[in-house]
């Protein structure tokens, strides 16, 4: 996998589920997955690329969030679930873990590493989605 691949997946995913990437922010959140091996290339990417205390409640556009996760092409997180938390914004919760290709999982969806996890709740009110993805073609780009 490269940037390129990387990049066409999330918009794609973003794009079946009715929301306009380019348009949209993102919040970045790892999970630690108890009792599972990690790397050097996992503690670069936690140290460097995603501190706990430098990704806290940042907000990303398209590109940086494409940008960040491209650091050690052509390693990706193992998985990436993604999820509306409020209104234009979108919660990717990542794998700390990063590996080849061969190894990420839901490659069957043709979208590895992603996932969508569906909309997040607030209180008892579903949060609305403002930003719909309004592009027919799925070339269509951020930049």
């Amino acid at each position: 996998m490269n940037r390129a691949v990387f990049e066409a997946h999330l918009l794609d995913l973003l794009l079946e589920n009715g929301l306009d990437a380019c348009r949209c922010k993102y919040m970045i959140s790892q999970v630690y997955e108890e009792g599972k091996k990690y790397t050097s290339k996992d503690d670069f990417m936690r140290l460097n690329v995603f501190p706990t205390d430098k990704i806290k409640d940042k907000i990303y556009s398209f590109d940086e969030v494409v940008q960040r996760f491209s650091v050690l092409e052509p390693y990706y997180p193992i998985w990436i679930d993604v999820y509306v938390k409020e209104s234009g914004v979108i919660e990717l919760k990542t794998s700390m873990r990063y590996r080849r290709p061969s190894e990420l999982w839901r490659r069957e969806t043709g979208k590895e590493p992603f996932m969508f996890g569906g909309v997040a709740y607030c209180s008892s009110n579903p949060v609305q989605i403002e930003l719909f993805a309004t592009a027919t073609d799925k070339d269509e780009r951020c930049h």
